[in-house]
């Protein structure tokens, strides 16, 4: 606008020097000369007429430029602006009373090229003849001087004013050579209306920017005022297919615009939006419609907005911003009070979750609570390019925090992001009637995505995050989970194969749903040992269930599975291996004579019959390790006896009164011998010998369904 200005304003004088100097009759050459030295006085720049030159007085005065160019500070290669042509009209009769009235002013094809040096100049600071547009140095003991305003260097210009005022195909191109950024506004066709400096200046028009148009709208109330470097009031109107925006306060020029007001923009798409203005935007679902509303104080290298209201997706948020332009990249601080975010609508790539592009498994599982797709990970490229397009420093408060299936509460965090490292510290989280804390890190900066976690968890409901997470929901009670994981890797299946850390996980006063262990060894004395179907009325009650995980490369193993409860000890080993998404566990349930769970002997006595969890995730199978009793049926039948006896103590002790019934009741209160013949044959320990020579049948294989069903799935 300014550079505009001092065209339009260069020429006005150069008119009304042609009206003083030579009554009615002047040579073209002459006009060019007397041109070409104004421009030089008032800009500092060259201005060269390369075209013809016509000029005519009646019935007004008519001058005709065509194949102008303005000059690029000295040092600079290139010019600041051309024009094919441009058409002034001047009414005559005002100006002989001093007063100029531009029947027409037309400027058609002008090109003109703004432009960021290396160290932060622009080219269009205009400094008078003889002055540099760059502030010189001050020498030893000398005062520096301030430079002059863009204001300050207009051609002064006392009354003026404007008829028919166009400007036809006009090309604007901005380069900022620090980041290598370029550009574009073409085809910009506006009418401007000027009917003096004192009255405000109306402009409308359109163009195109990065193949779409756009149809832009100013207002300024004073716009002698814009022209001595003092603020006037403005008014500013964008409409395009990608952004609608408007501005109302005051701009000055002062080292470059400035403007303080109120902001209101929205946006159908605001991904789609940062792509049409040249910034990286990921491929995410998120991203969509947005606005906002704020109070806004801008410069060329500072943006801050305050009061801001906004909303984005299905998010609504309060807070302010303050955006630095000045680095290699935008640096944007923040404050926000959010309502809800879903995180899941902005994971890129494999972050988004395990993709269905393995085979199915033969056997569809029961409905899941959610987490966890199965048919394998995702081997799709993560996209972290979003991470690399700005710096940030962004704290952030919410009632509602999505992330897959985890729904969270009230939540405070705070995301750095720098040079494509992306931090995100967890302060406070209410989760499923506890809380967590914990950071990630997910590192963008080089050609391999890394990620690394820290969490604890305190106190949650275990159904519920379990069921969320891993989509189990057999287990109740109450959950403390720590751990600390990192990997690195191009896609969500290299991340999982990379995977090193630790878990911790420690359940208390729980339940495990849908089985009865006391009902299942009561089915002893039926001989139904491996009818274990879940019920969902049944439970196992527990008061304590923990195991310690280590990782490496995917491999997720403990040593110490244990459960404690009443009558009940289970302890296991085994792996998870998660690349392949299989199990290999061996768990040991013990029925022991024992009243105490949390806090009671981990190595009583008891009737074990260990059991094996072999295969995939989904698909698992169970198998029964009747070898391990077979091994010593001694050692069983001495256990039994020893429960009897510990039972006999437990109730003379009053302490366990009925409990002994009970465990009889478990054994079809046959004697130790009788009972393991029935536990390991079926029931053979009744046949009488001789009687049709049967061998003993081998028990019925276990429910490939167990596990899945504990799980359930």
């Amino acid at each position: 606008m300014r550079a505009f200005f001092s065209l339009v304003f260069a020429t006005l004088t150069v008119a009304i020097i042609v009206i003083a100097a030579v009554p009615f009759v002047v040579s073209t050459q002459w006009i060019r000369d007397q041109a070409t030295e104004a421009v030089r006085e008032s800009t500092g720049r060259e201005l060269i007429i390369a075209g013809d030159t016509s000029f005519s007085v009646f019935p007004n005065i008519s001058l005709l430029v065509s194949d102008a160019t303005l000059s690029n500070p000295q040092g600079r290669e290139g010019d600041f602006a051309d024009m094919e042509e441009l058409d002034l009209g001047l009414k005559l009769v005002p100006l002989l009373s001093g007063r100029v009235e531009v029947d027409r002013l037309i400027v058609t094809r002008p090109v003109i090229t703004l432009e960021v040096d290396a160290n932060g100049a622009p080219n269009w600071s205009f400094a008078p003849a003889g002055e540099s547009s760059t502030p010189a140095q001050p020498s030893e003991g000398e005062a520096a001087q301030a430079p002059l305003s863009p204001a300050e260097t207009l051609p002064a210009i006392e009354s003026i004013q404007i008829g028919d005022m166009r400007l036809v195909d006009g090309t604007v191109t901005f380069t900022d050579r620090r980041n290598g950024s370029a550009h574009e506004f073409k085809q910009i066709n506006a009418t401007i209306g000027l009917s003096s400096l004192d009255n405000p200046l109306n402009l409308d028009g359109t163009g195109v920017w990065q193949g779409e148009e756009i149809g832009f709208s100013l207002d300024l109330l004073e716009p002698r005022a814009l022209a001595t470097g003092t603020p006037s009031t403005a008014s500013l109107g964008i409409e395009s297919a990608h952004l609608q925006a408007a501005f109302s306060g005051s701009v000055e020029l002062k080292s470059g615009l400035v403007a303080e007001g109120d902001i209101e923009a929205s946006s159908p798409s605001l991904k789609q939006l940062a792509r049409w203005l040249g910034a990286l935007a990921p491929q995410v679902d998120g991203l969509g419609t947005f606005s906002i509303a704020a109070s806004m104080s801008a410069g060329t290298e500072e943006i801050a907005l305050s009061s801001a209201r906004l909303t984005l997706d299905e998010a609504n948020a309060e807070g302010g911003f303050l955006v630095s332009l000045s680095g290699p990249r935008p640096l944007v601080q923040a404050t926000l009070a959010v309502d809800r975010i879903d995180v899941n609508r902005y994971l890129a790539g494999g972050l988004g979750g395990g993709s269905s592009t393995s085979a199915a498994p033969q056997a569809p599982s029961s409905p899941q609570g959610g987490g966890v797709a199965a048919g394998g990970w995702d081997a799709e490229p993560i996209n972290v390019d979003g991470l690399r397009a700005l710096d940030a420093d962004v704290r952030l408060s919410t009632a509602e925090l999505l992330f897959h299936d985890l729904r969270a509460g009230q939540s405070a965090l705070a995301v750095t992001l720098r040079e494509g490292i992306l931090t995100v510290d967890l302060s406070e989280l209410q989760l499923y009637e506890g809380r967590a804390v914990g950071k990630l890190t997910v590192n963008g900066a080089g050609e391999m995505p890394a990620i690394a976690a820290s969490f604890t968890v305190d106190n949650v409901a275990a159904r519920q995050i379990l069921n969320a997470s891993a989509g189990l929901d057999w287990l109740d009670g109450r959950g403390q989970i720590s751990g600390s994981l990192a990997s690195r890797g191009l896609t969500q299946r290299r991340l999982v194969e990379a995977l090193n850390g630790e878990m911790n996980v420690r359940f208390t006063d729980g339940a495990i749903r849908g089985f009865n262990v006391s009902q299942l060894m009561r089915n002893l004395n039926t001989g139904a040992v491996f009818d274990w179907s879940r019920e969902e009325a049944q439970q196992t009650d527990f008061s304590e269930l923990s195991a310690d995980f280590t990782i490496a490369k995917g491999i997720a193993q403990t040593d110490n599975l244990l459960m404690l409860s009443p009558l009940v000890r289970l302890n296991g080993v085994g792996v998870a291996n998660l690349p392949s998404r299989t199990v290999d566990f061996r768990i040991n349930p013990k029925i022991v004579a024992s009243l105490e769970g949390q806090g009671g002997a981990e190595d009583l006595s008891g009737i074990e019959i260990p059991f094996m969890i072999t295969g995939s995730f989904d698909n698992p199978t169970i198998t029964p390790d009747l070898a391990a009793v077979l091994r010593d049926p001694q050692k069983t039948i001495d256990t039994i006896e020893q429960i009897g006896r510990s039972l006999e103590e437990l109730r003379d002790g009053g302490g366990g009164e009925g409990i002994k019934g009970a465990i009889q009741g478990l054994t079809g209160n046959r004697q130790p011998k009788e009972f393991l013949d029935l536990l390991v044959g079926g029931g053979g320990g009744n046949a009488q010998p001789g009687q049709g020579g049967a061998e003993p049948q081998a028990p019925p294989p276990i429910s490939e369904d167990l596990f899945k069903q504990l799980l359930g799935q």
